[in-house]
């Protein structure tokens, strides 16, 4: 049986990776009935360029969905949008209050969406802390450590006495904020921690808790 709709998170979270733009082009062609709903909120991360949501206006199953909250650090104002075929947007718009997005959100994301440069400055920033963070921890032999294309990585913990959780609470009470993957996927048991890249001082501080838990 085949389903009504596909969402797909587009890079992924929490693996980070990327599933290429004519895969999905192909697969709303081979399957004209599916809606297919991608959440591109980290496209940024890669390349604005490789985003569907021109693609989105001219098809009638396929939808993009943002949130504004990640890649433009608007997590407060809670302003996201939809592109799709003005069909979608149609049946969309008839289940959407009134004043769902403040006007204090709308400005800030519309000013967001035009500077560019900023952003773009900013990705290239989160890429080489990224880099530099995954660095440090593949130093560490208890683990194995997935690279992303976005502002958070994947650690695989191998050592099957070393569970998330417990990892996870005990930087918590440190102040160190880490994500347990099991609520995540299916896939991802209790040995999968997601890490956000922060700035450069808290990186180091992250990156020395994490060599404390994991070095054993």
């Amino acid at each position: 049986e085949k389903p009504n709709v596909v969402i797909l998170v587009n890079p992924n979270s929490p693996t980070g990776q990327y599933w290429k733009k004519q895969n999905i082009i192909r697969l709303t062609k081979d399957f004209p009935a599916v809606l297919f709903v991608i959440d591109e909120t980290y496209i940024e991360y890669i390349d604005k360029n490789l985003s569907l949501e021109s693609e989105a206006v001219k098809r009638k199953n396929l939808a993009i969905i943002k949130s504004m909250s990640k890649v433009y650090a608007l997590s407060g104002a809670r302003v996201g949008y939809i592109v799709a075929h003005e069909k979608i947007i149609d049946k969309v718009a008839s289940f959407i209050p009134p004043w769902s997005v403040s006007l204090v959100a709308q400005i800030a994301g519309v000013e967001a969406l035009r500077d560019r440069s900023y952003y773009a400055k900013k990705y290239k920033e989160t890429h080489a802390l990224r880099k530099s963070m995954i660095t440090e921890l593949k130093k560490i032999n208890s683990v194995t450590i997935y690279d992303s294309i976005a502002n958070f990585f994947l650690i695989e913990l191998l050592d099957k006495r070393m569970k998330a959780d417990t990892i996870i609470e005990d930087l918590r009470k440190q102040k160190i904020y880490l994500r347990d993957c099991t609520s995540m996927s299916t896939q991802l048991k209790n040995n999968f921690i997601r890490v956000a890249v922060k700035n450069k001082e808290m990186n180091k501080i992250i990156v020395a808790a994490l060599k404390k838990a994991l070095i054993k």
